[in-house]
């Protein structure tokens, strides 16, 4: 109740919109349970306040009771109301109808899912129903004769304090927009069903990298390793293992305000009061604002497609929006966490930077990264350069030098490029910048044959990262040195 109050005084939802109602206090319940202390209560408290009504109709033959005018298009699940029901049939049932490749056969739920179609009068409980707006670009708002389906997302974490940071870094969020990096972690798929899965996220990238992220992509078969220099990590988009790994096992790294973060498995969300099972509860422990997952196996083909939320957010959608048009199945097993009116591309790269200065926050090198990169795919390199050298005048940025470094290395200038490198490495940076600064500069002088100057930075490069795990990933790709 307490964050319920916190979440409608920050968005200015009147009190009055908070439904109270006794539930177990467990993430899992029974069917019955849902349908006696959350569906039929919840129908019938909306209906007494004016804010559904309902008619009989003749439905092929069957009377049945349908919507007839509705005042609401969001409904928010907090901390507290459970996350999955359970399935009615004995487990051996349904093993045995799994080897029988009887698949959708199963009347499991997410609770936020089932809360999509509590406006239908008798849903099917086997398997799901499908999405009427999946991949579309509008949602009428409610009113006479609306449609029958609500956009439902969840404000829900292993700790309340996480809550209430999601719930302040929404908003936040919103103003200054997600500043830092992005990191793609794809399977490098080529062929077969699960190339469907690799296609969303390679959507994702390109998409924001048109935005001007720095994006990372991971083509490698499996996840991003532990010793991977994850550093800023501003929006975080992988798949596929059934528990969190990889650079989040390192307690240094931490999401920016804001950050979206999302691991596509069958069970990322079995649980949300774990910092350490499966992915989504870790994932908000380590300080995402919003994220989504499965509570049981979906089937590839249905889990929500990545790359129309990240698409519908770019076009300014809210996050309850977004996520409502990339998923193809209600009655089903996904639920969106984090709050369904946020917008973190509600402003441009330049209002952003306007409200950044204007109100001290911090991000604002990440933003002027973004509005190079984006001169840069606009052809107009010197633009850039220039833009670069200017801000780094005004703000001794390592963020933006390194910028400026690799704008020089990208277009063949390596003696300009080894300067501002240089100059990094004289300055007070995290083990994780040392690390993704020395795998440019070996580049350097890889490509420019210098063995001597390649072998000295090296071994510098060994006796500042002696003992962490980051200096593992340095020698994954240059073997032959650490050989020598």
């Amino acid at each position: 109740m307490a964050l319920a109050e916190y979440y409608v005084s920050k968005r200015n939802i009147p009190a009055q919109n908070i439904v109270a109602l006794k539930m177990p206090l467990t993430e899992e319940i029974s069917r019955s349970q849902y349908n006696n202390q959350i569906r039929n209560p919840l129908r019938a408290e909306l209906q007494s306040r004016g804010l559904v009504e309902f008619e009989s109709a003749d439905v092929h033959g069957i009377e049945t009771t349908i919507l007839a005018h509705c005042k609401i298009k969001y409904v928010v699940s907090m901390l507290g109301v459970p996350l999955r029901i359970k399935d009615t049939r004995a487990h051996v049932v349904l093993a045995i109808q799994n080897r029988m490749g009887i698949k959708n056969n199963r009347d499991t739920a997410a609770v936020d899912s089932e809360l999509s179609v509590l406006f239908k009068d008798s849903p099917p409980l086997k398997g799901h129903l499908n999405n009427p707006f999946y991949d579309g670009f509008l949602i009428p708002d409610p009113g006479p004769k609306s449609h029958d389906y609500l956009i439902v997302n969840r404000l829900d974490a292993p700790t309340p304090h996480l809550v209430k940071a999601m719930i302040d870094h929404a908003i936040h969020g919103e103003r200054y927009g997600i500043q830092g990096r992005v990191y793609v972690d794809t399977q490098g798929l080529r062929v077969g069903e699960y190339l469907r899965g690799d296609s969303w996220l390679i959507r994702s990238s390109h998409a924001l990298e048109r935005q001007g992220y720095d994006v990372y992509q991971d083509r490698q078969r499996g996840t991003i390793p532990i010793e991977f220099p994850m550093e800023d990590p501003a929006i975080y988009l992988g798949w596929y293992a059934p528990e969190v790994n990889g650079p989040f096992l390192r307690p240094e790294v931490q999401f920016r305000p804001g950050a979206l973060a999302y691991h596509l498995h069958s069970f990322s969300a079995e649980t949300l009061r774990s910092s350490a099972k499966n992915w989504v509860g870790p994932l908000l422990s380590r300080g995402a604002t919003s994220s989504l997952g499965c509570v049981s196996e979906p089937y590839l083909a249905l889990t929500p497609d990545v790359g129309i939320l990240i698409n519908r957010l770019l076009f300014k959608m809210p996050l309850g929006d977004a996520a409502f048009m990339a998923n193809q199945a209600f009655s089903w097993q996904t639920t969106v966490i984090g709050d369904p009116l946020y917008r973190p591309f509600r402003f441009d790269v330049e209002q952003q930077i306007e409200h950044i200065k204007a109100d001290n926050y911090p991000g604002l090198e990440h933003a002027y990264v973004r509005k190079i990169n984006l001169l840069v795919m606009q052809g107009r390199l010197n633009v850039a350069l220039n833009f670069a050298r200017q801000r780094l005048l005004e703000m001794d940025s390592p963020v933006l030098r390194e910028k400026l470094a690799d704008l020089y290395v990208k277009n063949g200038m390596y003696d300009a490029g080894w300067i501002e490198y240089q100059r990094l490495f004289n300055a007070d940076l995290s083990l994780e910048t040392i690390t993704r600064i020395g795998a440019k500069v070996l580049f350097i002088f890889k490509e420019a044959g210098n063995e001597e100057q390649l072998k000295q930075i090296w071994k510098s490069l060994k006796e500042v990262l002696r003992g962490s795990e980051l200096y593992n990933w340095l020698v994954r790709f240059n073997p032959e040195l650490a050989a020598s």
